[in-house]
């Protein structure tokens, strides 16, 4: 893994000139294939704050795939800060790469290498498939399902075993005050069709709970936050974890969590049965080496976070087509159910 800096500044290049413009040594030293051959770009992509591109170098030892992203200055800030941010980020993946690299079946994306002065950051490509395609595929192939789900249950339970929990406890009043903020745009937007009462009714909820926590609940542990079927690759008895580009402290169930309440949205698509998807509940908490960790208060006080600012998230209802709005209005109307089932 390597960090260095490429003259002139990159502002008015695209990813692809800036690729092209690193010198062989570069990828030699980062690679050891020995000597460079030549770069081939495959696809790039443009984001609002950022240019994507995915790519292959070859080697005189070898082909390795890369993605590449380059920093786009959107919002105008001093170049010096957009240079931090190129650092800071891959600080951060370095570190996390660091707690896995050891692990031949719990994985996530190697770092290569960075230029802050080019607000360019390259990892190795991650092999696999993804585990939303393994998921839409379930109803003709349950097993490769299985099989996908039960590994990012025990992704979750290494990263626990792997990396010190923080030393704090939580505290319910964070996820409260995160609520907040969300029951109040639900509450003061009628077009959101936010059920009256229902806003106070969960807060009394998380209030009374948030107390009655036991120490092992208010374990407190850096976090993905994005933990989510199309951030988990699956190839073999391999798993690799992406988009690892923050160091959260959070709850220790957050992220598992957020995967479970993300299965439980393929039951509002016709062609998944609820029967099916409770089974892949059921396996992802057999991976994580808890089956009942659904009834722990923490668990469903966290549940209610995501299902509050899901339907955050989809009730603009007045900016969507007619399909999607029809559709969101449906699982709005699921959520709010599964939500008063946790508050009863």
């Amino acid at each position: 893994m390597v960090m260095a800096t490429i003259d002139p500044p990159v502002e008015q290049k695209d990813i692809v000139q800036v690729l092209n413009g690193l010198e062989g040594r570069v990828w030699e030293k980062c690679l050891n294939l020995g000597a460079f051959k030549r770069l081939q770009v495959l696809e790039t992509r443009e984001l609002p704050y950022s240019q994507i591109a995915r790519g292959v170098v070859f080697c005189q030892q070898g082909v390795v795939g890369f993605h590449a992203k380059l920093y786009r200055n959107a919002r105008q800030e001093p170049l010096e800060v957009l240079r931090h941010k190129v650092i800071r980020d891959y600080g951060t993946l370095e570190f996390w790469w660091g707690q896995f690299r050891q692990s031949p079946t719990y994985r996530v994306v190697q770092p290569l290498y960075c230029s802050p002065d080019n607000l360019l950051i390259i990892t190795r490509t991650a092999e696999g498939v993804p585990l939303y395609k393994l998921l839409l595929a379930a109803p003709r192939n349950m097993e490769a399902a299985q099989h996908g789900v039960r590994l990012a249950g025990e992704w979750l339970r290494y990263f626990l075993s792997s990396v010190p929990d923080e030393p704090v406890m939580y505290d319910p009043a964070q996820l409260l005050e995160y609520m907040e903020v969300r029951l109040k745009r639900l509450e003061s937007d009628s077009r959101r069709h936010f059920p009256t009462g229902l806003g106070d009714r969960i807060r009394r909820f998380v209030e009374s709970q948030g107390q009655r926590l036991s120490s092992e609940e208010r374990r407190v542990h850096l976090s993905h936050s994005d933990y989510n079927p199309g951030n988990i690759l699956i190839q073999g008895n391999r798993i690799t974890v992406l988009d690892f580009g923050r160091r959260v402290p959070e709850s220790y169930l957050l992220d598992l969590s957020r995967l479970y309440h993300q299965l439980e949205l393929f039951t509002y698509k016709p062609r998944f049965s609820r029967k099916r998807i409770a089974r892949l509940q059921e396996v992802l908490l057999q991976g994580f080496g808890d089956p009942a960790a659904v009834e722990l208060p923490i668990f469903r006080l966290l549940l209610l976070r995501h299902l509050v600012n899901h339907v955050v998230t989809i009730s603009n209802y007045w900016r969507q087509s007619l399909p999607e709005m029809l559709y969101n209005r449906w699982v709005v109307h699921q959520e709010i159910k599964w939500i008063q089932r946790i508050l009863s």
